[in-house]
């Protein structure tokens, strides 16, 4: 990868319980992780945990270098320490759950992700009106469920990347602490799932879907699947 743009790359994989195989943890994962993952007393946290970081570990692999290691810093994402003088440091990390989906995210600017299964039994418009007024809610009349989930999926990433939640009568946005505005992608994924992402600046954005099957293959090969 160049250092001429900054680029993020979200991958996204069905939730599952099972753990994977200990021939992946034990040949990509770092012993504090493996540490901190058997310190779980749940199979299904330790699980998650785990796959997320194969996960990472096959993004990093394919767009950033195998000498892109994974420094965990609990209870947040993982740092990456990038070896590689081909791309832009720092790189970031970032993850989101939902009871199906689970989704991570490497990118080299500031960034963050938030999933969120939508309702469609949920009062949205009621809510929207009173969170963000009845001048907003016109301009998106339209769509206010989609409109309701982006915002709420804003709010998260905020929160992670870490910025500023901007909720005035003239826009909804997410600042970085320095006062620029970040930039919001949202789209709808399978299982009526909103995808939101934040990113401090413009990025070249890639929405990349995969399976355990899949990570464990790529991974087992040493080559990224993507």
């Amino acid at each position: 990868m160049t250092t001429s743009a900054p680029a993020c790359y979200v991958l996204t994989m069905p939730r599952i319980a099972e753990l994977p195989p200990e021939n992946l943890t034990r040949g990509w994962l770092t012993e504090p992780a493996l540490a901190r993952a058997a310190s779980f007393a749940s199979v299904k946290r330790r699980a998650d945990y785990l796959w997320v970081r194969l996960m990472m570990r096959v993004l990093l692999m394919r767009f950033f270098g195998r000498e892109a290691v994974l420094k965990e810093r609990p209870p947040f994402s993982p740092l990456i320490v990038a070896r590689d003088s081909g791309v832009r440091i720092p790189l970031y990390a970032t993850i989101s759950h939902t009871k199906t989906l689970v989704g991570v995210a490497v990118a080299d600017t500031p960034a963050a992700i938030d999933l969120e299964v939508i309702d469609a039994d949920r009062p949205v418009a009621t809510l929207y009106k009173r969170l963000y007024g009845e001048r907003r809610f016109e301009k998106v009349r339209d769509n206010p469920v989609h409109a309701f989930y982006e915002a709420w999926g804003m709010n998260e990433c905020a929160v992670k990347l870490p910025g500023v939640f901007v909720t005035d009568e003239e826009e909804l946005a997410v600042k970085t602490h320095d006062g620029q505005k970040a930039a919001v992608f949202s789209e709808e994924l399978t299982e009526k799932t909103l995808l939101t992402v934040v990113t401090a600046e413009k990025t070249d954005l890639r929405l990349l879907t995969t399976t355990a099957e899949e990570v464990a293959a790529s991974l087992t090969a040493e080559t990224a699947f993507l």
